[in-house]
């Protein structure tokens, strides 16, 4: 699915509430939404990881075409000890999706 407006974090943000997903913006998108002038390339949320949330959540991304930028499948994200095992041996604190096909989205 290719953007519909000449905003990338404008399109994601869009796609969520439209899916329902339950999610918090946070870092330097949340300070422009307070009206504090920050230019900022990518978007900061937390999701709500109760299993249906997460798992609308990842099927967007699917057809919204953002994949992890880690080389593993985002639903392992659902199981609490996985989590666990990739902040205590990887020191992984946040999960990234890109778009390789355009990357300023």
């Amino acid at each position: 699915m290719q953007p519909t407006h000449s905003n990338p974090i404008a399109d994601l943000l869009i796609a969520l509430v439209d899916a329902e997903v339950r999610f918090v913006v946070c870092g330097g998108v949340a300070a422009v939404l307070y009206g504090v002038e920050r230019m900022t390339m990518d978007i900061d949320m937390l999701i709500n990881l109760d299993e249906m949330n997460f798992a609308i959540f990842i099927d967007l991304m699917s057809k919204l075409g953002l994949k992890p930028r880690a080389p593993v499948n985002p639903a392992d994200l659902m199981d609490p000890g996985t989590r666990k095992r990739w902040i205590h041996e990887k020191n992984a604190l946040v999960f990234t999706f890109i778009d390789p096909d355009y990357p300023v989205r």
